[in-house]
């Protein structure tokens, strides 16, 4: 039994293989996927009309010898970047968005236990996103939230 979406970032292929390999019977009832329940806890939708039309949910932590995400084609105006499992690697990963374009006072939303009753929000930035990190104490369970709106990439602010 999983909580949440089992088939983001949750191993269920290899979960559902094995079982089926060792003649488990198995169901897969899927629940609300982190982002959808960050996105009703901050108050806002994934997307916004005019501002983000696009959504990618990443994963922040790869298996060992794997490539990390091209967090230079996240970078885009109209992105809402979802990052899943980032919490260890978040000093590595605010680099490589910085390094792709993306401005260090870029806002992000720490969405910490989301859709429990220790649920919280934490305000960082880019810049700051491995301090608040550990300012805050928060080790995991913690879904890393950034917006990319059209405005800032017509301002100039992130990667075209």
């Amino acid at each position: 039994l999983k909580s949440g979406d089992p088939s983001i970032f949750g191993r269920a292929t290899e979960e559902l293989d094995a079982g089926k390999d060792a003649d488990i019977p198995v169901e897969v009832v899927p629940g609300i996927t982190a982002a959808s329940a960050a996105s009703a806890m901050m108050g806002r939708s994934l997307t916004e009309r005019g501002e983000t039309d696009t959504v990618i949910l990443a994963t922040g932590t790869c298996r060992p010898g794997d490539a990390a995400p091209d967090w230079a084609h996240h970078v885009r105006g109209g992105t809402t970047l979802a990052v899943y499992m980032g919490v260890r690697n978040a000093g590595e990963i605010s680099l490589n968005l910085l390094r792709a374009g993306a401005s260090a006072s870029t806002p992000v939303d720490l969405a910490c236990d989301v859709s429990t009753p220790q649920q919280r929000l934490i305000p960082a930035t880019i810049g700051t996103l491995k301090q608040t990190l550990t300012e805050h104490g928060i080790k995991g369970t913690t879904l890393i939230m950034i917006r990319f709106p059209k405005s800032a990439d017509q301002a100039g602010v992130v990667a075209a």
